[in-house]
């Protein structure tokens, strides 16, 4: 299973696509892929990393389409606010049935 908008069944083709779809009609600013620089002792080494997503430069979504978010997949996300700008991390997994099933939130 796939999001489902409750008013139109289960979301388009395609790795989250409702839920940046949705971003864009709120009006909220958001990068696809956008490349984040490493900070390491006061240093930004490039090449960074890509973000999945990076909404209003502050949160980096790290987006996963599995059965289920596993530790793995958790533990990588909260040393990407540690060594970047971004403060906050969200994993988000377009497998669940519900949004808030597939979601959890880091803050560095």
């Amino acid at each position: 299973m796939t999001f489902q908008d409750r008013r139109s069944g289960p979301a388009l083709t395609g790795v989250c696509r409702l839920p940046m779809r949705r971003t864009a009609q709120a009006g909220i600013p958001f990068q696809r892929e956008a490349g984040v620089p490493v900070m390491y002792k006061a240093r930004s080494l490039t090449p960074g990393f890509r973000a999945g997503i990076l909404v209003v430069d502050t949160v980096l979504v790290a987006v996963k389409a599995v059965a289920a978010l596993l530790p793995a997949h958790n533990a990588r996300v909260p040393i990407y606010p540690r060594v970047s700008p971004i403060r906050e991390g969200l994993p988000m997994n377009c497998h669940a049935t519900r949004l808030k099933d597939g979601l959890r939130r880091f803050i560095a």
